[in-house]
């Protein structure tokens, strides 16, 4: 039963007024807090996803970033008439490097744009739980590196594929030279993703470039 309110008005008669009775107030409170956790959960969701948005944003721009950088690199290549960076293989323009048992995870060249410099790219997870890419110029220390990418970022792997070659040991091809009658060019591919996150999608990238000067002579 309802409780009932006497009022009474300015002219002096009586009117009768209901108040809620507690279902009614426990009925609002609920719908209440539905629509309050249904905001709330939505506006989560918005914030999650454009978090995500964001962090593939960075990931993309660091992957073409480290891409784009490497490319520059790799289309200076000169040949090593002297053997002075890619010991044991005259003339050749490219040398696999860092062997990991079954293929190769960098790439060795003199950059003929940057002062003729002994220039290594490659893929190292020593420093971190992540892999990252890392540069080394006229140095074999590692400590002297610097770091292309993000440890943030995860780099799942990074391969080099010497005019069409997978990389791999068993090939038996370590460098190219021009003087096989084929114009240097190397493929580079890249995977990369954010670490433990489920909701983030994983990338892979590619691209090949081809040696900016011909060192092929046709007579």
């Amino acid at each position: 039963m309802k409780n009932k309110k006497i009022k009474i008005n300015w002219l002096g008669s009586v009117q009768e007024s209901r108040g809620f009775t507690l279902v009614e107030l426990v009925v609002v409170m609920v719908f209440f807090m539905l629509v309050v956790g249904v905001s709330l959960a939505i506006l989560l969701s918005i914030i999650q996803s454009q978090r995500r948005i964001l962090v593939q944003e960075q990931m993309l721009s660091q992957a073409s970033y480290a891409m784009e950088y490497m490319s520059k690199g790799l289309r200076m290549a000169a040949k090593d008439t002297l053997e002075e960076c890619l010991i044991g293989f005259t003339n050749y323009n490219y040398l696999y490097t860092r062997s990991n048992g079954t293929e190769y995870d960098g790439i060795k060249f003199i950059n003929r744009s940057d002062g003729d410099v002994c220039q290594e790219f490659y893929l190292d997870s020593t420093d971190s739980n992540n892999n990252v890419i890392k540069e080394l110029k006229n140095d074999t220390n590692e400590s002297n590196s610097v770091f292309l990418t993000s440890e943030k970022f995860d780099v799942n792997y990074l391969k080099f594929s010497i005019n069409g070659s997978d990389g791999k040991l068993s090939d038996g091809i370590f460098g190219s030279s021009g003087t096989d009658g084929k114009q240097p060019r190397v493929t580079i591919i890249m995977g990369f993703q954010v670490p433990e996150d489920n909701f983030q999608p994983k990338f892979r990238i590619q691209t090949t470039v081809s040696q900016r000067n011909l060192n092929v002579n046709y007579e």
